[in-house]
């Protein structure tokens, strides 16, 4: 199984002292099969680079975890008992004897801010399985995924469940909203695609089906020329790096989505805006419930308007 992931952030936002800090990797882990395809999806990409995994599971009732009944007491064991079993499969996959690199923990309370905190530790990336329910259950529940990714100061990836990677013929999507702030994109894009030797396919769309078909081709025109500037600018280290450029009109969401089923890694900016940690948006949350393959949320480059979907 290939490793689809982006390397740490730039190291034009990270002193090389700082990025040392950074050797672990935040799994999510909560007993489905999506939270069994992150622990691998995680483990595959710590294994060869050195770091250490921590697993952690989030129950949501604090009181809970005082509670002597024997209910209370059958959940604490079943907890104890998934989490053993993820620990057990990332050490495999690790294949390290050093019982040291796997890490796991239960905690109390709300999932995203739980979560958000232990990244706040120090880690590397956080990586969360996306266990796809149906429209009325994330109304009701809200998406944990979303919520981290939305507001994580590290990379988060979002893995489907049951999620394999293409055989031949990998592809790297880079989703740009607009070209002036999406050069940290391509730069991540870039080297995981000449990384694994794969196709770079850097996607802009804007739905513009209904304008003047003179608006439309113009804009086509002048979108193309600008992402052709950016790839030039920021994919020129990898000479051999094979680079498509798609401009397409129609729904963002429904396009970078369709991508996806094609791609083996989709890569996004979350919006500066006025927000310290940026802001995803619809576009943004739709793709991470929609996308076929694993999605790797970025923080915002810079404080400004109008970076990524």
């Amino acid at each position: 199984m290939t490793t689809w992931i982006p390397p740490a952030p730039d190291a034009r936002r990270r002193s090389a002292a700082t990025a040392m800090t950074h050797g672990w990797v935040l799994v999510g882990v909560d007993g489905g099969e999506a939270g069994e395809a992150a622990v691998e999806f995680a483990a595959r990409y710590a294994a060869p680079r050195g770091l250490r995994l921590e697993l952690l599971h989030v129950a949501p009732e604090p009181a809970y975890a005082a509670s002597d009944s024997a209910h209370a007491r059958i959940g604490r064991q079943q907890r104890h008992q998934l989490l053993d079993t993820a620990a057990a499969r990332a050490r495999e996959l690790l294949g390290a004897d050093d019982p040291g690199r796997v890490g796991a923990e239960i905690a109390y309370g709300g999932r995203v801010d739980r979560l958000l905190a232990a990244a706040e530790e120090g880690c590397e990336l956080v990586v969360l399985g996306d266990q796809r329910r149906p429209q009325v259950d994330r109304l009701a529940t809200g998406s944990v995924l979303a919520g981290v990714a939305a507001r994580c100061t590290v990379p988060v990836i979002g893995v489907p469940a049951g999620w394999t990677p293409h055989a031949q013929d990998p592809v790297v999507v880079a989703a740009v909203k607009t070209c002036a702030d999406s050069g940290v994109l391509l730069d991540l894009a870039s080297a995981v695609a000449a990384e694994h030797g794969a196709r770079l396919r850097v996607l802009q769309a804007r739905d513009v089906q209904h304008a003047a078909p003179g608006h439309r081709g113009a804009w086509e025109e002048a979108a193309r020329a600008d992402l052709a500037r950016l790839v030039a600018t920021h994919c020129d280290r990898y000479p051999d790096l094979k680079v498509d450029v798609d401009v397409v009109s129609g729904q963002p969401a429904r396009v970078i989505a369709n991508a996806s089923a094609q791609a083996d890694l989709l890569l996004l900016t979350r919006r500066p805006l006025v927000y310290s940690h940026g802001h995803l948006g619809g576009t943004g949350r739709a793709v991470l419930r929609e996308s076929r393959c694993p999605v790797a949320v970025l923080p915002p480059p810079t404080a400004g308007p109008g970076s990524g979907p």
